[in-house]
């Protein structure tokens, strides 16, 4: 369950070779695409076979903090728990929770082949929801995903990503509730930095 996890996670940064769509592609598909191959690139070019795993790491952030949001994600899961935080504990969630699922995604693909991906057709459920269906290869296993994106202020985000069936949001929300059923906010944060520190994604 772990490694699945860790390539589900990495993916919301990463997710992109070859795409394989023939017709003409969506705003929410123009900015995934754009997006993942901009952090492929980052960990996978030329100039990244020269540098440290921290090195990467920092690219790989300039590139999230340009193109994508967490954030969607991050409250999705939280569900009304997100409203026990104080505006500052939020800030610092969303900055630790980026900074674990980057470092995740360095470490699981140090010393492996750049990771290739097929897209199918988009689905759109409403005129503001859509998903993306892919299948990434990556260290020798394929993994279906789906992308969950909407339409916000900001433009189309992600806001859960399906791996083998299992929703991200779905799966933390569930954790999540069992902490505040027990614990406090700054517990959580508490666990939070720590997984910063190691590089772990479990709670």
């Amino acid at each position: 369950m772990k490694h699945t996890t860790h390539i589900t996670l990495a993916s919301l940064v990463m997710c992109l070779l070859f795409a394989t769509i023939g017709h003409a592609k969506h705003p929410a598909e123009e900015k995934l695409i754009g997006a993942v191959e901009a952090v492929i690139d980052a960990l996978f070019d030329e100039q990244a076979a020269t540098l440290s795993a921290d090195e990467k790491r920092q690219r790989v952030r300039a590139v999230v903090d340009d193109r994508m949001d967490f954030s969607f994600i991050i409250r999705r899961a939280f569900g009304r728990n997100w409203q026990q935080l104080d505006s500052e504990q939020q800030v610092e969630v969303v900055n630790l929770v980026t900074e674990t699922l980057i470092t995740t995604y360095v470490e699981s693909f140090a010393g492996s082949q750049r990771p290739q991906i097929r897209y199918g057709r988009l689905v759109e459920l409403t005129s503001n929801r859509i998903e993306i269906p892919s299948t990434v290869t990556a260290n020798g296993r394929d993994v279906n995903l789906i992308y969950r994106l909407g339409r916000m202020q900001s433009g189309w985000e992600v806001f859960d990503v399906v791996a083998e069936g299992v929703s991200m949001v779905a799966n933390y929300r569930q954790q999540l509730d069992d902490h505040f059923r027990r614990g406090d906010a700054e517990s959580l944060i508490n666990r939070f930095r720590e997984m910063a520190q190691k590089g772990e994604v479990e709670l």
